[in-house]
C-alpha cells in the first residue's frame, strides 16, 4: 500500500436499491434503529464495490437476490451532527417478480418491516434526504444525477 493512502481522507459510502413491483409501487424497510424508512441496502465494506455491497446487503437485509440495472445516481452528503460525510450511490434494480417478492423477510433485529408503497408514500416515510433525492432524480436521465445533499449542485 501507498504510505500517502493513510494521509487521504476516508469517506463512508453506501449503496441502495431502487427496488419496484410490477405493480409501480416501491420496496422500503423500516430500521430498529432510526425514525425514519430506507431503502434496502447498507455501507460498502472494505475491499467491496458499491454493487458487491448492495447486492450483499439486500441478501441479507430481506433475503432475496437483486440484479442491479443500473446506477441512477450518486449523492454527496455533508456532515451533520448524527454522521460524518458520505457518500451515497442509488441503484435502480430489476423489478421483483412475484414470487420473489413473496420470499421477503425482515430479521426482526436490524429491519423490523417492509412495505410496498406508491411512490409519493414512500417519499413521505423515507428519510427526508432519500426521499428529496428520488423527488429530484429524472425519469428519462441517460447518465447517472450528481446531487449534494439531495439535490443537484447549484449552478
Amino acid at each position: 500500500m501507498n504510505p500517502l493512502d493513510a494521509d487521504f481522507p476516508k469517506k463512508r459510502i453506501s449503496a441502495g436499491g431502487l427496488i419496484g413491483g410490477r405493480d409501480g409501487r416501491l420496496l422500503i424497510v423500516k430500521p430498529s434503529y432510526r425514525e425514519h424508512w430506507l431503502l434496502p441496502g447498507g455501507v460498502v465494506e472494505a475491499d467491496e464495490s458499491p454493487e458487491q455491497a448492495l447486492r450483499r446487503e439486500i441478501l441479507e437485509e430481506i433475503g432475496v437476490r437483486v440484479r442491479p440495472r443500473r446506477l441512477l445516481c450518486i449523492d454527496y452528503l455533508s456532515a451533520s451532527t448524527q454522521y460524518g460525510e458520505s457518500l451515497h450511490l442509488l441503484f435502480e434494480c430489476e423489478p421483483l417478480t412475484d414470487a420473489v417478492a413473496q420470499a421477503i423477510r425482515v430479521d426482526g433485529i436490524e429491519l423490523l418491516e417492509f412495505r410496498w408503497c406508491e411512490p409519493e408514500h414512500a417519499y413521505a416515510l423515507l428519510v427526508p434526504s432519500i426521499a428529496k433525492r428520488l423527488r429530484s432524480l429524472a425519469p428519462d436521465a441517460s447518465a447517472p444525477a450528481y446531487f449534494e445533499n439531495g439535490e443537484p449542485p447549484p449552478a
